[in-house]
């Protein structure tokens, strides 16, 4: 059985807790636990703080309305965590659709899973239009110049930032790096 995000306490725990040898282990009881390699990325400590940060999802795992996320997805969702923690007067904007009509996307399921985690409702926007990377930094860069936004974070996987932050360059922002993982990303699991 998979488990959920919001089984794992507040963000403040799961950011708080000790890295052993490259463990990642959070438990609620006994029954679920993070397990895996992360590696997160340092986050820029030069310069302005950014108005926002924008996540760029990574998929769900199955096609159900009640699909969990997919382990690129959960990375992005503890750098985001990181990212809040780092700049708390940023808001997050979770960007991913479903591209199935009624159900929810994996920005939507990120964003109900940070909620879970702890952070304010206040400080969480939806974008459920995009589908593809091109489409996360069109809606995202049309989220953040709506809101006046000049600077920009940018949470996604290491191996797509390159490609994402010229995205978002095509759009005229220029975003501040925050890599979801270096490593490999681990697995979610819950026990019986």
């Amino acid at each position: 059985r998979r488990g959920r995000a919001g089984e794992a306490g507040s963000y403040r725990q799961l950011l708080g807790q000790a890295d052993h040898g490259g463990r990642v282990v959070r438990r609620r009881g006994d029954r679920a636990r993070v397990r895996g390699r992360h590696r997160q990325a340092p986050l820029p400590a030069a310069g302005p703080p950014p108005e926002g940060v924008l996540v760029f999802g990574g998929g769900l795992d199955g096609t159900g309305p009640g699909a969990p996320l997919s382990a690129s997805s959960r990375e992005r969702l503890l750098a985001a965590l990181a990212a809040a923690r780092r700049w708390p007067e940023a808001t997050l904007v979770f960007s991913g659709g479903s591209g199935r009509p009624g159900r929810p996307g994996v920005g939507q399921r990120m964003a109900e899973e940070a909620a879970a985690l702890g952070l304010p409702p206040g400080r969480l926007v939806v974008e459920a239009q995009a589908r593809t990377t091109r489409d996360n930094a069109r809606f995202g860069a049309a989220e953040a110049r709506a809101r006046g936004w000049s600077r920009v974070a940018l949470v996604t996987s290491a191996v797509h930032l390159a490609r994402s932050r010229a995205s978002l360059a095509r759009e005229g922002f220029l975003a501040v790096p925050a890599a979801a993982s270096l490593g490999d990303p681990g697995r979610w699991d819950a026990a019986d």
